[in-house]
C-alpha cells in the first residue's frame, strides 16, 4: 500500500512539473509579447510622430518655394532637406503637385518614410524592422483670411526684429515721419489695396510700370478695419497712396488687441513711377 502510494505521488509530482513548464514558457510568450508592444510599439509611435513633423516641414518648404518663384526643383529638393533634417533616414516616397509650381497658387502633397528597427517582434515571429510614413499637404497662393491693413513694413526692420524666428511675445516698433530718408527708405506706406480687372483703377498686383490711382481716406479706414474684399496675390507690385488723414490713425489704433496682417515690402525691389528700381535713401517708391 505504501509503494502503491509512493509512485501515485511521483507520478502526480511530475504532472504538476509539467503543467508548470507549459505556465512558465506562456509566461514567457507573454512577456515577450508585451515588451514587444511596450518597446517596440512606443518606438513605431515615436517614429510616427517624428515622420508626421518631417512631412510637415517638406511640405510648407516646398510650398514656400513656389510661392517664392524659385521653381518646382528648388522645391522638391528644399522638401527633401527639411525632411531629412527632421529625420535623418526620411525618404520621399511621392510628391503630387495640385496647381503647378510655377502659378500662383496652388498646393502639394508628400509622403515620406523611414525604416524603424523592432527589438523584440522577430522573438514573436514578426520581422525585424517596418516602414513607419505620414503625409502632409501645404498650400501656397492668397491668404484667405490674413485681411492685411493698408500699412506696408520693410523686410530690412521685420529681420532686424528676428522675425521668424523670434519669441511669441517679442515687441517689434516701427514709426513713420515726413523726412525724405525715412520715407526713401520706406520703413511704414500707406497701400493701395484695390484689386480689380482693370488695371489702371487698381493697386494691388499691378506692372512695374502701371499707373498708381490713390484712394480716399473713408476707403483706407474700411479696410484696416475690415481688410480687402478681395483675397490678393503675393509677390506682386503694390501701389503707395498718399494723402494720409488723422482717421486712418485713429482706426488703426482702434485694432489695438486685433491680430492683424501686414504687408511686407522688399525695399531692394520696390520702383518708382518709370518702373526703375528705387533704392533705399534715394528717392519715395511709387510701388
Amino acid at each position: 500500500m505504501v509503494a502503491s502510494w509512493l509512485r501515485k505521488r511521483r507520478a502526480a509530482a511530475r504532472q504538476e512539473q509539467s503543467a508548470s513548464a507549459v505556465l512558465v514558457a506562456i509566461a514567457i510568450v507573454a512577456i515577450v509579447g508585451m515588451l514587444a508592444l511596450v518597446v517596440d510599439g512606443g518606438g513605431l509611435l515615436n517614429m510616427r510622430r517624428r515622420m508626421v513633423m518631417s512631412a510637415d516641414s517638406a511640405a510648407l518648404a516646398a510650398a514656400l518655394s513656389c510661392a517664392l518663384e524659385q521653381g518646382q526643383g528648388t522645391a522638391e529638393s528644399e522638401a527633401d532637406s527639411l525632411a531629412t533634417d527632421n529625420v535623418s533616414t526620411a525618404t520621399r516616397d511621392s510628391i503630387q503637385w495640385d496647381g503647378g509650381c510655377d502659378e500662383k497658387s496652388g498646393s502639394v502633397t508628400v509622403k515620406y518614410e523611414s525604416p524603424q528597427e523592432l527589438f523584440f517582434a522577430p522573438v514573436v515571429g514578426l520581422p525585424n524592422s517596418g516602414p513607419v510614413a505620414a503625409q502632409a499637404t501645404a498650400i501656397w497662393g492668397p491668404a484667405s483670411s490674413g485681411k492685411p491693413v493698408p500699412v506696408m513694413v520693410r523686410s530690412l526692420w521685420i529681420g532686424d526684429c528676428g522675425i521668424p524666428d523670434a519669441p511669441v511675445g517679442t515687441q517689434c516698433n516701427f514709426w513713420m515721419d515726413n523726412s525724405p530718408d525715412e520715407l526713401g527708405d520706406a520703413q511704414w506706406s500707406w497701400m493701395n489695396l484695390n484689386l480689380c480687372p482693370v488695371e489702371s483703377q487698381c493697386g494691388w498686383d499691378i506692372s512695374r510700370t502701371g499707373n498708381c490711382p490713390n484712394v480716399g481716406a473713408s476707403e483706407r479706414d474700411d479696410w484696416i478695419r475690415n481688410g480687402p474684399d478681395m483675397n490678393l496675390p503675393v509677390s506682386a507690385y503694390v501701389c503707395t497712396t498718399s494723402g494720409h488723414a488723422s482717421t486712418n490713425f485713429s482706426d488703426l489704433t482702434s485694432q489695438i488687441g486685433e491680430v492683424k496682417a501686414f504687408p511686407v515690402n522688399d525695399q531692394n525691389q520696390q520702383v518708382d513711377n518709370s518702373g526703375n528700381i528705387c533704392s533705399p535713401h534715394s528717392a519715395s517708391p511709387d510701388k
